[in-house]
């Protein structure tokens, strides 16, 4: 009897360590996204006024985060995107990258699948590149970027998933007209100063 109690407690004890094992792996996860980026308003991307309604180009996220509790998550998220604009006499093309801290809510949908929202702020380097009478120019600028998202996970495993996500960025002080080389003067500098759309992203992530 005695040793039936000792190999109870045992297993018990195993499995109570196992549970915190398996919490604790929960709480970290790593993303990797790919997808595409839309601007509306598209003309500040362009360093010359461009008239241009809407364009599009790829992006790239790669995301951290903690989950404080069940549904409830901190993150830190690097992104990067990329278009050419409509100046195609001068090959300009248009790049930024930076970096985020956010928040995000699940709700569980199933047991393999989750939704989330949530809401990111950080800093964006932009940087437009170009050719004008057999010169190259590099122009960069700084601003900020805000971001509300949302997105659905499913699980193929405990510890991966795949999924997909909206966002909806706004791009701002990324402009001004002191950044335009004096070789390019005679181009009418782009005013506008704040950008903002829409991307899609695909994603695969895991839990550790």
């Amino acid at each position: 009897m005695k040793k039936l109690v000792i190999t109870l407690a045992f297993m018990l004890t195993l499995g109570a360590m196992q549970a915190q094992e398996i919490e604790k792996e929960k709480k970290f996860f790593m993303e990797a996204k790919v997808g595409m980026e839309t601007f509306n308003n598209y003309s500040t991307v362009s360093i010359f006024a461009d008239g241009t309604p809407r364009y599009s180009g790829s992006s790239t996220e790669l995301n951290f985060g903690y989950r404080s509790s069940e549904d409830f998550t901190f993150e830190l998220s690097f992104f990067g995107s990329g278009m050419f604009t409509s100046d195609i006499a001068n090959n300009e093309y248009f790049y930024n990258n930076g970096i985020m801290l956010g928040f995000r809510e699940y709700f569980s949908m199933s047991e393999r699948s989750e939704f989330y929202y949530g809401v990111r702020v950080g800093m964006i380097r932009g940087c437009n590149t170009l050719t004008y009478q057999d010169n190259d120019y590099k122009i960069t600028r700084n601003g900020i970027k805000a971001q509300f998202t949302a997105g659905y996970n499913y699980y193929l495993s405990q510890k991966n998933y795949i999924g997909v996500s909206v966002n909806f960025p706004t791009y701002g002080a990324l402009m001004s007209a002191n950044d335009i080389p004096t070789e390019l003067s005679s181009f009418t500098p782009n005013p506008k100063e704040v950008i903002s759309g829409f991307g899609i992203n695909v994603c695969w992530g895991i839990k550790f």
